[in-house]
């Protein structure tokens, strides 16, 4: 299977993590081949690591592979939404079976396999397609199957701040500055790449904060972060359904539009307290 995935570093990191949990499954029962772009260097050895073979396209339009022969291939997964019906086509036509990931209902009758991930019901009927729709088919790390019940703390000592690996609206930082302002005196985590634009800033700033800090980089995961705090904040993409699994209280933080209806459905089942940072101005 061909997976064509959203890698740029403004696109986050969220399509990338939903990618490789579900490939990670995939590759007990065929090979995996991921197809990325140009400025998706970042998540090369990563995807090696697992086991994947990697290649970068110069031409998204009409991309060709080099290092795969196109009759071995099953079919293409497609998580980006900087494509068109044509492409799409296209590559089914191509490669085989088609298979999308559709945070919105816009998804053309002609995909074979369509995954809903965020969705608690969808409005995707197609009677040809094989749908899988909401949280259900979220697309986590195997660890999130054991299925752990965590009890909700009476006090908060440690805080966990993730969002995401490159954090472009620099929503660390705000964050870091408002639980300093309120005088929280715990433990703040930080989870971001080393690659974030913002992180050389901050790691210079936390010694102002009255809070100890500890920064991540780069972690394979943040199950182990999310299963070790009382508390997160953090955007709606994968890791809202991450912490959701484990029974954390979090604060949400809406960083692209894509996360919004996602987000939406989580705090009217109570599973967390939202913040629209595309409408409000998420500033201490």
């Amino acid at each position: 299977w061909i997976f064509l995935v959203a890698s740029k570093p403004e696109d986050g990191g969220g399509h990338m993590m939903r990618s490789i949990a579900l490939a990670r499954t995939m590759l007990d029962y065929n090979d995996i081949h991921f197809v990325l772009d140009q400025k998706g260097e970042y998540w090369l050895s990563r995807l090696e690591d697992k086991g994947f073979t990697v290649e970068f396209f110069n031409e998204r339009d009409d991309f060709k592979l080099t290092l795969r022969d196109d009759n071995d291939c099953l079919g293409i997964f497609v998580d980006d939404y900087n494509v068109t019906n044509k492409n799409l086509l296209k590559w089914k036509q191509r490669y085989g079976k088609l298979a999308v990931i559709a945070d919105f209902e816009d998804t053309p009758e002609f995909v074979d396999f369509v995954i809903s991930p965020s969705l608690a019901k969808s409005a995707l009927d197609y009677k040809h397609q094989i749908n899988m729709n909401g949280p259900t088919f979220a697309m986590l790390s195997p660890e999130y199957s054991n299925n752990i019940n965590i009890n909700e703390c009476d006090e908060i000592n440690t805080i966990l701040l993730s969002f995401g690996f490159f954090d472009s609206k620099n929503c660390t930082e705000s964050t870091l500055n408002i639980l300093n302002k309120i005088g929280f005196h715990g433990v703040v985590k930080i989870a971001i790449g080393s690659q974030a634009i913002h992180l050389s800033n901050i790691k210079k700033k936390l010694s102002n904060y009255i809070f100890k800090t500890e920064v991540f980089e780069n972690t394979d995961g943040l199950y182990e972060l999310n299963l070790n705090v009382d508390f997160v904040i953090g955007a709606g993409g994968v890791s809202l359904l991450e912490r959701m699994a484990l029974g954390k209280s979090s604060v949400t933080v809406v960083t692209a539009y894509n996360q919004l209806k996602q987000s939406q459905w989580a705090e009217n089942i109570g599973a967390t307290l939202l913040v629209d940072a595309s409408k409000e101005n998420f500033q201490e």
